[in-house]
């Protein structure tokens, strides 16, 4: 995503082999990840550690494909709040939001930032800075899972999409479905002229978070 949200990663230790498909990821050098360490490999696949010891650690997403001995990159182990220079979020993983009474220079500032390493007793194990909330993002992509107020106002979107201004119908798309399929029947059994060709409107996300959203 374009915002910068997620905290730098930092160069990582040796290299790391991953299988297409397992969850099992091997070091060539002995490592000491916390929960949630991000993983960015050279092939740009990101990953978030599980649990494991020296040079064999579980994922919490399983390879994308398969790299062997390549370079990576992985969270900050120091008290850096840089942010937005490691590229997307994770996909299919926890996020979690920290905010910070100063910035990433160090002035006094409502600073946020997200990173995936869980905190510890309500705080960043690195920068100790107060966990705020987390979220958790979809399998295939690094977007965000909303909320069900969000879900619910999406789908509601979806439903009443392309409306006109003057129409109360809460289900427009759903309305206009139906009768365009009634129509094609009554043309396939010669009671009716030949319906006219459909619109086939395409929505943004951002519309149907409108629609679903009517003053």
């Amino acid at each position: 995503m374009a915002a910068k949200t997620l905290r730098n990663l930092i160069a990582g230790s040796g290299t790391i082999t991953v299988t297409s498909s397992s969850r099992v990821a091997t070091f060539s050098a002995n490592q000491t990840f916390k929960p949630g360490t991000c993983l960015k490999t050279n092939g740009g696949k990101f990953y978030t550690i599980d649990s494991g010891a020296g040079q064999t650690w579980t994922l919490e997403q399983p390879a994308g494909a398969s790299e062997s001995g390549v370079a990576f990159s992985m969270t900050d182990t120091g008290t850096g709040r840089g942010r937005g220079s490691s590229g997307d979020l994770v996909p299919d993983a926890v996020h979690y939001v920290y905010q910070s009474s100063v910035d990433d220079a160090g002035s006094p500032d409502c600073y946020i930032y997200v990173d995936t390493v869980q905190p510890e007793g309500g705080v960043h194990p690195y920068t100790r800075d107060h966990s705020t909330g987390s979220f958790k993002t979809a399998k295939s992509v690094a977007q965000i899972i909303p909320d069900l107020n969000a879900r619910v106002r999406r789908l509601e979107g979806v439903l009443r999409a392309g409306r006109p201004s003057t129409s109360l119908s809460q289900d427009f798309r759903i309305a206009d479905l139906v009768a365009r399929a009634y129509a094609i029947e009554r043309y396939l059994n010669s009671l009716a002229s030949v319906p006219a060709v459909g619109v086939n409107a395409t929505y943004s996300e951002q519309q149907f978070m409108d629609y679903g959203d009517p003053a």
